[in-house]
């Protein structure tokens, strides 16, 4: 099985769930629910819908409609009926738009790519990151570092940021591959070196809100968290775990965490009684940071490594 055709198949699996034809039958609607981001609408892998099934029957969930795309790791968002993914082809990456009844496509917008990742070979060559839907717009990064804006219903760019050249953000040998968040009226992604570890644009045009701090990039993706009321975005860096506000980019705590090859990719996990997951392979282990309101500061303190 080649990296296309697993695509084209697993593809089906969040929207044509027979999960949900059994919701919607049984008065829930959980076909109507928005799955806006990476990991749903509060990026946690966690849905309000009722009534989908917990077995599945040895063939596996019931297929609704298959269709090929290309190479890539991109889940899909979304929204009133429209699914969003993205996917390569030779030297092009793809934003699609199509119906999530039938998998026809409503608009595709194609952009030049260049990057050959390290392992592009074995594993193929994303993109990797998950389209976000915020509004009438809708963001994606791609692997080369392209943050980019575009029309929801129509497709049509409305601004790009170059992260890697413009910005000159961390070059991973995988590429880039962190989904983009919404905070209020910016953007807020991951970019890598002194005083850009992380970067905020405004989602009206792309203008620079803020640029702070000094990690590289990795693989992760960031998560809004609230600690007693106060929000901050988590984000697991190049050698550390942090948080910042998501206001001005300040950092508000640190906890030192390192892969080696700076190969971190899982994103973090927010628990109960404020505690937030971290793991990774290649030496890193698992760490369990507790995280302590003070004023409009916090404190973290690793409780647990593994």
């Amino acid at each position: 099985m080649d990296r296309r055709t697993f695509l084209a198949m697993t593809m089906t699996a969040p929207l044509g769930l027979s999960g949900a034809r059994v919701a919607a039958q049984r008065g829930a609607s959980a076909a109507a629910l928005p799955w806006t981001q990476w990991g749903g609408p509060n990026r946690n892998f966690q849905t309000r819908a009722s009534g989908i099934k917990d077995t599945w029957p040895a063939s596996g969930p019931r297929v609704v409609w298959r269709r090929t795309l290309g190479e890539g790791y991109s889940s899909p968002a979304v929204e009133n009926g429209v699914f969003y993914t993205m996917y390569a082809k030779p030297k092009q990456e793809v934003v699609v738009a199509a119906n999530a009844e039938t998998g026809a496509t409503l608009w595709e917008q194609a952009a030049p790519m260049t990057f050959v990742s390290d392992a592009s070979l074995e594993q193929g060559n994303g993109p990797y990151s998950t389209p976000l839907i915020v509004g009438d717009r809708l963001f994606t990064t791609g692997v080369a570092g392209r943050l980019q804006c575009l029309e929801k219903k129509s497709g049509k760019v409305l601004w790009t940021q170059e992260l890697l050249q413009t910005h000159r953000g961390s070059m991973m040998m995988y590429g880039y591959a962190a989904s983009p968040i919404a905070f209020r009226d910016t953007i807020v992604v991951p970019v890598g070196g002194r005083g850009r570890a992380m970067m905020a644009f405004k989602q009206a045009d792309g203008a620079v809100a803020w640029s702070k701090n000094d990690f590289g990039n990795v693989y992760s993706s960031p998560l809004l968290i609230n600690v007693g009321g106060l929000e901050q975005i988590a984000m697991l860096l190049d050698g550390a775990m942090i948080g910042v506000n998501p206001l001005n980019g300040d950092l508000q705590w640190q906890v030192p965490f390192k892969a080696d090859y700076s190969i971190a990719v899982a994103t973090p996990v927010w628990g109960p009684d404020n505690l937030l997951f971290i793991s990774s392979e290649y030496n890193a282990g698992a760490k369990v940071i507790e995280l302590t309101r003070s004023g409009q500061q916090t404190t973290a303190k690793a409780v647990g490594k593994m």
